[in-house]
């Protein structure tokens, strides 16, 4: 685990006849909210909601019950 604006790197897939499959997650308390303006890294698509806004929607699954 690391800060995602630290650098890291790894080598390149020596194995020809595999992919390299990666996961990220991010995981945020309940009070945080969608501030989109400066962001290091862009989502996958827009969550649909508004800059300011609690992460409810389906980009942000709950993982753990309030």
């Amino acid at each position: 685990m690391h800060h995602g604006l630290i650098l890291h790197a790894a080598p390149g897939n020596a194995h020809v006849g595999r992919r390299r499959r990666a996961l990220a997650a991010r995981f945020c308390g309940d009070d945080c909210t969608y501030r989109p303006e400066g962001s290091f890294q862009p989502l996958i698509r827009d969550p649909g909601i508004a800059s300011g806004a609690p992460l409810e929607c389906e980009l942000f699954p709950r993982v753990w019950p309030a």
